[in-house]
């Protein structure tokens, strides 16, 4: 028995390295003459930004007077954004909540109470952007 998980920034991506891997452990099994078969427990879809709801992101951070950073690698949270973004727009976007505290699944992570006015400030605009 072996368990792996596959993550990448695309879902057409992971479908490629599924499709590749699981041709490889076919042939493989088949070489020692084993019979196999794949289960897959979870389905942690990518999580794809759409160019416009980004660039709706961009605006309201820029209405908000707020500091703007596109990552340059994706985060590895959000693979239950990524069930939302592969049925509908979307992009994901993050607070700056300092980088000194503990990352957010620790145990030790205490929500910082001071950003959500900026959260909220930031949702009210991208509804008032949607509904223009």
């Amino acid at each position: 028995e072996a368990h792996y998980t596959l993550r990448t920034c695309r879902n057409e991506v992971v479908d490629a390295m599924w499709a590749e891997f699981s041709d490889a452990a076919r042939r493989i099994a088949a070489q020692h003459g084993l019979g196999i078969t794949f289960e897959i427990l979870e389905d942690f879809p990518a999580s794809e930004n759409d160019a416009d709801a980004a660039r709706m992101i961009r605006q309201a951070a820029e209405t908000n007077g707020l500091a703007y950073t596109e990552l340059e690698a994706p985060r590895r949270f959000g693979e239950d954004f990524g069930e939302i973004t592969k049925r509908y727009k979307g992009a994901m976007f993050g607070l700056g909540a300092g980088i000194d505290g503990p990352e957010l699944h620790n145990p030790d992570y205490d929500f910082p109470d001071a950003i959500i006015p900026t959260g909220i400030a930031m949702f009210v605009n991208l509804i008032q952007q949607a509904l223009a």
